[in-house]
């Protein structure tokens, strides 16, 4: 039995010899004093941390290097390839407002990568990437801090080792590394306190991650302000927000800024930005990274000229095969296929995706489907105006987590398990995962989200 399986079995019996039902009261309540709510209920969680052997996290550190690095060399050809812009279809005002130089390096700032990961065998598959808004940074780090609180997980850490990420004392240097490139290369004088506005619409469900990360940020000496988009005001030179200069702004949706009913009056931060005033974050070209047609890039052999064979090694293991739903001919391991009769086929291989699709909004798993209503999806995949993927499907790991039943502790049952690696500027910054009974694991859709805890070893012994 190895560390991680000793410290799961050992929760188990502490738990079950404890009041759960009190547990999880207390850790709903501290949740509630933050506002941590998903559409008018509780913020879903289980009253278990997500354990993983510490000697893991170093693999994760070297793969997200890696696949952020392929990232940016997708991301680039996008921008210098005209055949790139024909494969990732970005579109709309954001595709404009991508075009525009960030000023600093990099255009993959801050980044989650989903994934599915397999302890037994070690094995990291890549099944999409959020490069443009990804959330849950103020809510990981404060659930962090509210499990390490729980009696259960107190009594394991007088056993074994644990430790934690906290996501926001990486996110905030990176903010200020940002600046100052951004500064550098503009050729201006850095302020010795820039202001920093965290922002997000004022009817945002995240906005409460977003006021999180603003307290952390002023409790570590820095300047900063909780902003909707159309807070600002921009006098050609100087982005300002109740008449104090802003130096930078740490986004969420681009939506929030080129949609309806916000579009018409976000043009202070757009003009700001179309001018080079303005440090953001991140960019709106981080939007091209996010597109699953990214992984369809990586992972056909006729692109494989953007990577080096480091990146090519970190792809072949790390990201399942998927490929851009079109009416070609294609190889799926190692014979040649039309992509389509293919597809239609084998459903329980596949999952189909919206390129550009988030919080799991029509992801179709094949297995969950007839095979009728599976070539139907095939079929609105295909129809103009619609730009899917198909992805092999990746076995998805399992983890016992304890249900609570109107408030009576029903034992523990297994869980689908999606674990999220974040990454700061390309590198690694923590991680976090999401647990649910159903295939498509988005708190959106009902999944829980836990904080992950790294196991070291049973304290006492060597």
């Amino acid at each position: 039995m190895n560390i991680v399986e000793q410290a799961n079995k050992r929760f188990k019996q502490i738990l079950s010899e404890q009041d759960p039902a009190t547990q999880m009261d207390e850790l709903t309540k501290k949740m509630a004093g933050y506002d941590m709510t998903m559409k008018g209920k509780p913020f879903p969680t289980f009253l278990k941390p997500y354990l993983l052997d510490i000697n893991e996290k170093p693999q994760f550190e070297k793969s997200t290097l890696m696949i952020m690095s392929a990232i940016e060399r997708v991301v680039d050809a996008f921008f210098t390839d005209e055949k790139f812009k024909r494969l990732l279809e970005l579109s709309g005002p954001v595709a404009d407002f991508a075009l525009i130089n960030p000023i600093y390096p990099n255009r993959q700032i801050v980044t989650r990568l989903d994934a599915f990961y397999i302890p037994e065998t070690k094995d990291i598959k890549y099944i999409e990437f959020n490069c443009d808004s990804p959330s849950g940074m103020g809510w990981h780090d404060v659930m962090v801090d509210m499990f390490w609180e729980l009696e259960s997980v107190a009594s394991l850490h007088q056993e074994f080792t644990l430790q934690a990420d906290k996501f926001l004392d990486t996110h905030a240097q990176m903010l200020l590394k940002k600046y100052r490139q951004f500064c550098e290369n503009k050729g201006q004088k850095q302020s010795d306190e820039p202001l920093l506005a965290m922002v997000c619409a004022r009817e945002s469900t995240i906005r409460t991650d977003v006021e999180i990360i603003v307290e952390v940020l002023k409790s570590k000496g820095f300047r900063s302000c909780y902003a909707d988009p159309r807070d600002f005001d921009y006098d050609g030179h100087t982005l300002t927000i109740k008449g104090e200069e802003v130096h930078l702004i740490y986004r969420d949706a681009v939506q929030e800024f080129l949609d309806e009913p916000y579009f018409g009056h976000t043009e202070a931060v757009l003009n700001a930005y179309k001018d080079e005033n303005i440090c953001f974050i991140n960019p709106f070209s981080s939007r091209v990274g996010g597109l699953k047609s990214v992984l369809a890039v990586m992972h056909e052999e006729r692109f494989h000229y953007l990577f080096t064979d480091e990146h090519l090694d970190a792809i072949q293991k790390n990201i399942p095969w998927t490929r851009l739903m079109r009416d070609i001919e294609t190889v799926y391991q190692d014979q040649k296929v039309p992509l389509i009769n293919f597809v239609k086929e084998n459903k329980d291989l596949l999952v189909l995706k919206p390129s550009s699709g988030y919080g799991g909004i029509d992801v179709v798993i094949g297995p969950d489907m007839d095979t009728k209503e599976w070539q139907e999806k095939v079929d609105q995949a295909m129809a103009p105006g619609n730009n899917y993927v198909v992805q092999e499907l990746v076995p998805i790991p399992h983890d016992d987590f304890p249900v609570m039943n109107e408030g009576v502790f029903e034992g523990f049952e297994p869980k689908k398990v999606n674990i999220n690696f974040w990454a700061f500027d390309g590198v690694f910054g923590g991680a976090f995962a999401r647990a649910s009974t159903g295939s498509i694991i988005n708190v959106h859709q009902g999944g829980g989200l836990v904080p992950v805890f790294y196991v070291g070893n049973q304290i006492g012994k060597a």
